[in-house]
């Protein structure tokens, strides 16, 4: 069993017994002041591990797979019945149960609670859920996700909240907003391109992570939350500052809860539990969202040209996983939507994954795939299979792309070390080790890539900054270094913690991967050359001088040997989707054009207000951007709108293209982002201008004095 206070995530009468000791109690405690007090309940990330069983699971199986699950409860213990495939048929079978229970169970059952009593439920729904994880952010009134200033690529999780809400209808999108282990270095200024990314996603709602209580009025910089969270409270030294920035935070917020546009609606794979995988790259040009298996049956369908949730949501495309199983439900609402008129890409199911009416409902699946695709082949060439009054499309370079190969050296020429000062690294004593390995350039590469792991976690430095952190031995990270390289020496820092309670195998394995910009490539591999110490002095870290004196660390055996054997880098996953490329040519082909084009890396999010169309754009580099930027839009004077004091004035100098879209003349600051508007009150004149949108400064006089 887990430690701590958990709840059966199945049952409704666990969370009411939980809800009625927890939550009603403070409710009632604050009495009449409860509305003012209270406003929500959260359901942070999952991190609690997986559940499978229930007293009323059995019934709750027959009721929703049509076939009794006793007779099958050997296969969880990892026996096979029957057959292999009816085994994991059966399993599929159960995992999607599990999903659909907590859904409705846990995080539905919560919001009606919470709901009663006044209150709203927010959800991140992600990281190690037994269930899919955008089905269960559906449960909430507010789909929440997290991105971070640094360390972890939580993406994913933007991309899962922002769809749930854009789909099943939900205005406000909340972020657990840029968390760090910053150790108070991060200000305003560090942190606003992030963010700026976030609002160009989709998200509306930043909940920073974090503000904690100050009690003591004299104590600076504070009390932390261990290592996380941005440190941002009224201890921080840029705290009485901050009025304008959070002015500019709240018009954004502000100003991206009117209606979002996308163009393309990808399907996620059916069965628990499962998380997203987005495109990428993602199609420039368009925005997209995803949407669940639960959310097609339920809300879509098609109507005047679009696929739409029969609220403000509208798309023009249904891009289906690369999948060979599917359940006959989902897949007759989808002959229904390309009857209707809709227009869908993919491949054609072979199967069911269910053991539901097993064998009837895969002679189901390959009637309907017959209908709709004409077959089950996949072509090498695109080909288009016309249903009713819509079509399906596949094939040839709409394919998704294959798996990349897996490396052949890499981290494979490198060995284990650890500390020379223990006596034996496989019963190496519990805490903390400090590793080194200083290294010469001769000029800045062109790029350099450090893999690494440790037994139990680690954490690393490269000439005092640090890079990243890990704490699963089981798995190869890869941090991207060459910006923190130099001419010179170079010094590499790991500080790795060999967990437990008793002496147990710890081990480092480490590997730079180094390219000069004239093609020329080296490794340093983790060797006698690395030195370590048990304890380490305060600018290890830094200075390559204060672990002069260290011993070699000791070398244990190359990649495979015992007991980790061959980690290897996580394969990246055959694409589920058609590339992106291909889908942006198809559009184009289709008459649908890009929703905004700029020849400069900028991002956008687009939004259908009563006034018109309005687009945020985002520049995220660090230099000036110029550029003549296209809209998919003709109604209406552009306008710009400045977030940061809440200005705005007309965009003169425009035109409009041959393609019926608008192009107007940009220019960013580093790191600015604004709004455009396509007033629709007031009438364009494109190529009518008497200004420039940016007119150049001029210098009246300088002064040199005081």
């Amino acid at each position: 069993p887990l430690p701590g206070l958990e709840c059966d995530k199945l049952s409704t009468a666990a969370l009411d017994a939980h809800f009625d000791a927890y939550i009603r109690k403070l409710v009632e405690d604050a009495g009449i002041h409860a509305n003012r007090a209270l406003s929500g309940t959260h359901f942070d990330s999952w991190e609690v591990g997986g559940q499978n069983w229930t007293e009323t699971f059995p019934e709750e199986f027959q009721k929703r797979r049509g076939y009794d699950a006793i007779p099958w409860l050997p296969v969880m213990a990892g026996y096979v019945l029957d057959s292999y495939e009816l085994s994991e048929r059966f399993l599929w079978d159960l995992r999607q149960t599990v999903s659909e229970m907590i859904a409705e169970y846990h995080g539905k059952h919560m919001r009606e609670l919470a709901q009663a009593c006044g209150l709203t439920l927010s959800i991140e729904p992600y990281d190690m859920t037994p269930c899919d994880d955008m089905t269960l952010g559906a449960a909430a009134d507010i789909p929440m996700c997290e991105f971070w200033s640094d360390t972890f690529d939580t993406r994913y999780s933007v991309r899962e909240a922002v769809s749930v809400a854009h789909v099943y209808g939900k205005p406000v999108v909340a972020a657990e907003a840029f968390t760090s282990i910053d150790k108070w270095l991060l200000y305003p200024g560090a942190i606003k391109a992030n963010g700026d990314w976030a609002f160009s996603e989709g998200v509306n709602k930043m909940v920073i992570h974090r503000y904690i209580h100050q009690p003591f009025a004299q104590a600076r910089p504070g009390l932390s939350l261990g290592p996380h969270g941005l440190h941002y409270e009224r201890t921080q030294t840029w705290w009485p500052y901050t009025g304008p920035w959070h002015a500019y935070l709240a018009r954004c917020q502000s100003a991206l809860r009117h209606v979002p546009t996308a163009d393309l609606l990808y399907l996620s794979p059916e069965g628990a539990p499962n998380v997203f995988q987005q495109p990428d790259p993602a199609p420039t040009g368009y925005k997209y969202d995803a949407c669940t298996p639960e959310a097609l049956l339920t809300r879509i369908h098609y109507k005047d040209g679009y696929l739409t949730n029969g609220l403000d949501a509208r798309y023009r495309l249904l891009v289906l996983p690369d999948s060979a199983t599917m359940t006959p439900e989902l897949l007759s609402k989808i002959q229904e939507l390309v009857a209707d008129g809709a227009t869908v890409v993919g491949p054609p199911p072979l199967k069911s994954p269910s053991l539901s009416e097993y064998p009837r409902c895969d002679e189901f699946v390959r009637e309907i795939s017959e209908a709709l695709w004409g077959g089950t082949h996949r072509p090498g060439q695109v080909e288009e299979h016309r249903h009713g009054a819509g079509r399906v499309v596949w094939g040839g370079s709409l394919a998704p792309e294959p798996t990349a190969p897996p490396d052949e050296n890499g981290i494979v020429q490198s060995n284990w070390i650890w500390c020379a000062e223990d006596t034996s690294a496989l019963a190496a004593p519990p805490g903390r080790r400090y590793f080194t390995r200083k290294f010469t350039l001769d000029v800045e590469p062109a790029s350099a890539l450090l893999t690494i792991t440790a037994d139990n976690a680690f954490r690393c430095w490269v000439n005092g900054t640090r890079v990243g952190r890990g704490d699963n031995f089981t798995q190869l990270y890869d941090f991207e270094i060459e910006a923190l390289l130099r001419p010179g020496e170079n010094l590499l820092a790991v500080e790795a913690n060999n967990g437990g309670d008793t002496s147990n195998p710890a081990g480092l394995i480490a590997l730079v991967e180094l390219e000069s910009k004239n093609g020329t490539r080296s490794r340093i591999p983790a060797d006698e050359h690395w030195q370590s110490a048990a304890t380490a002095p305060d600018r290890w870290r830094e200075e390559a001088a204060a672990t002069a004196d260290w011993p070699r660390a000791v070398t244990i055996g190359p990649m495979g040997t015992a007991p980790w054997g061959t980690i290897e880098k996580s394969k990246a996953h055959a694409s589920l989707y058609p590339p992106s490329g291909a889908l942006e040519d198809f559009l184009e082909q289709s008459g649908i054009l890009p929703d905004f084009q700029s020849s400069q890396p900028l991002r956008f999010n687009h939004q259908r207000t009563s006034q018109g169309d309005l687009y945020f754009v985002s520049n995220g580099g660090k230099t000036v951007v110029e550029d003549t930027c296209i809209f998919r839009d003709e109604d209406g004077q552009p306008v710009l709108l400045h977030p940061e004091d809440g200005t705005s004035r007309p965009l003169p100098e425009s035109r409009y293209t041959d393609d019926h879209r608008t192009a107007v003349p940009l220019k960013f600051e580093a790191g600015e982002s604004y709004f455009i508007l396509f007033d629709e009150n007031t009438p364009a004149k494109p190529g009518e201008a008497s200004a420039a949108n940016f007119p150049e400064r001029e210098t009246l006089l300088k002064i040199t004095g005081p």
